[in-house]
């Protein structure tokens, strides 16, 4: 555990938070945070799109980051052994696969932006900061299964979302 200068009800941080997110700040900006933008992304390229930066964004809700934050700051939200790999232009996680983000959720604070895109078909959540991918990892499936549950809350028509949830019920 590390102990965090930035939290103020100064709880211990998981050492496997503390790397995903690569700083005790990126921690604190979301765990204070009180809204979060969550939006819904296409590929602009591909198939398979070959960067982060090749989404296009769609149908942005902001919605009160207390859910979220907390299911992010969760050890038991990512299956830790598998760790994320990027050769800076093509994401590749250690199954092999080369995630296809659909949803995307960005802190903002001041002039700073945190994001963590979610690919729920590999389960996959990469967290990048102004552009520049900083970690990510596997998510659990219990972990995948509360954050479909959260996204389905904010977009109940998306049917990607509902085609995941019904794959997460059948697992």
């Amino acid at each position: 555990m590390v102990r965090s200068a930035y939290c103020h009800d100064d709880l211990d941080l998981p050492a496997n938070l503390l790397e995903l997110f690569g700083n005790e700040e990126r921690l604190s900006q979301i765990k204070e945070a009180e809204t979060v933008a969550v939006c819904l992304l296409h590929p602009t390229s591909g198939p398979p799109p070959r960067s982060i930066r090749d989404y296009q964004e769609s149908e942005s809700k902001t919605i009160s980051a207390g859910p979220l934050a907390k299911l992010l700051l969760d050890e038991s939200t990512y299956d830790w052994p598998k760790k994320y790999l990027s050769d800076g232009a093509i994401s590749i996680t250690k199954k092999g696969c080369v995630p296809v983000y659909h949803v995307r959720a960005k802190f903002q604070h001041a002039s700073r932006s945190i994001e963590v895109s979610f690919c729920l078909g590999c389960l996959d959540a990469l967290v990048v900061e102004e552009g520049k991918i900083v970690n990510g990892s596997t998510l659990s499936m219990s972990g995948a299964g509360k954050l479909l549950g959260l996204f389905l809350e904010v977009f109940p028509e998306d049917p990607l979302l509902k085609r995941g949830m019904e794959l997460y019920k059948s697992r």
